[in-house]
């Protein structure tokens, strides 16, 4: 991991001041509250460690426009709404134990610079209304344990760079409106036990190996998969879709 390669107790406050390498000098990691008093001194754009005892992150770094990375947030998170929107600098996100985070509703919106999410456990979460919603760098996205989702409307709203989303399970979602709008270069989406309609409509290189997963995993036959007006033409005539639509 990047912060490990820093030796933090060589830059004191006043480099951090001069907002060179800036990263926190005690080594054992700052609570939300002193990283957000720092952050309005002195701008950081690095940390290693921030600890809580608290289960709630919602907006803890909310519109912290310098912060591109957290190396580590230890503490039984339950909370993650709108934790890092608007951390327009943000490259990498912490290493965090999120599988009893319940909600995750606009956590990283307007994250414009955020690339990657990857092993994002979602195992407790119920809601993630907007969580990536103008991500626009974001190229891929890893979630785990995505039964218990209820709400993910808007999830990867305006997501244009996103080409990648890994298999999810939709079997409790009621709701996922507008969940892939703007995102135009979506290849590869494969979704389980889907009870609802969805859009794919501005999805325009959608495959068709995501197409088949999705119909013949579907939870519900009766549910109206919408797509890119091209794609419709084309897979309407496209056996292999066919037969999985049988």
């Amino acid at each position: 991991r990047w912060w490990k390669e820093i030796d933090s107790s060589a830059y004191l406050l006043n480099e951090l001041e001069k907002n060179e390498l800036t990263i926190s000098s005690y080594t054992d990691g700052v609570t939300v509250q002193e990283f957000s008093n720092l952050w309005n001194i002195v701008r950081p754009r690095f940390v290693p460690l921030i600890t809580s005892n608290e289960t709630s992150f919602a907006n803890a770094f909310k519109n912290m426009n310098t912060i591109e990375a957290i190396g580590e947030i230890t503490g039984n998170i339950e909370d993650l709404s709108s934790a890092f929107e608007g951390c327009v600098a943000l490259k990498y996100l912490p290493s965090m134990i999120t599988s009893n985070c319940l909600f995750c509703d606009f956590t990283f919106k307007n994250c414009f610079n955020l690339r990657h999410i990857a092993d994002f456990n979602m195992a407790s979460c119920t809601s993630s209304v907007s969580m990536c919603e103008n991500c626009y760098a974001l190229v891929d996205a890893y979630l785990t344990n995505t039964g218990n989702l209820e709400n993910a409307s808007k999830m990867f709203y305006n997501c244009y760079s996103l080409t990648t989303v890994n298999e999810l399970d939709f079997s409790s979602v009621t709701s996922c409106g507008n969940i892939f709008s703007g995102c135009s270069l979506l290849t590869t989406c494969k979704i389980n036990n889907l009870n609802i309609d969805i859009s794919f409509e501005d999805t325009m290189h959608l495959s068709k190996e995501s197409l088949i997963y999705c119909i013949e995993h579907a939870g519900n036959s009766s549910i109206t998969i919408t797509l890119d007006s091209v794609l419709l033409s084309k897979y309407s005539r496209d056996s292999q879709v066919q037969e999985a639509l049988q």
